[in-house]
């Protein structure tokens, strides 16, 4: 039972870190602390859902797709949002918001689908 409790607390532990470091990378090379991350690998990895549940496709094809969505998804947040300067700290809690949104309404109409 410890051990179990070591283990979780480890890899919390090392999530936490990883969110972190990413922030303080992404935030050194664009002077922009960038808080939508979470919501941005929230929606890679629901659309990777949408694509085994509704599209029927295998995990790996689903990870597989899912992470060229996510490269796009920021490719295209860095170009068209961040890179301009039209965002700031509270333009990134907009998106922040409007990616929790989106996942919300996707939930949705999954639901009403099934």
């Amino acid at each position: 039972m410890i051990a179990n409790l070591i283990v979780g607390g480890l890899a919390a532990g090392c999530l936490y870190a990883m969110v972190g470091i990413a922030i303080v990378i992404v935030l050194n090379i664009t002077d922009i602390a960038n808080f939508a991350q979470g919501e941005m690998a929230m929606l890679t990895t629901f659309f990777a859902y949408s694509l085994m549940e509704i599209g029927g496709l295998p995990w790996w094809q689903a990870v597989s797709v899912a992470l060229v969505f996510g490269l796009v998804q920021g490719i295209v947040i860095q170009q068209v949002v961040i890179r301009p300067g039209i965002v700031d700290v509270l333009g990134e809690t907009a998106l922040l918001q409007l990616a929790a949104h989106a996942n919300a309404l996707e939930e949705d109409a999954s639901d009403e689908t099934a």
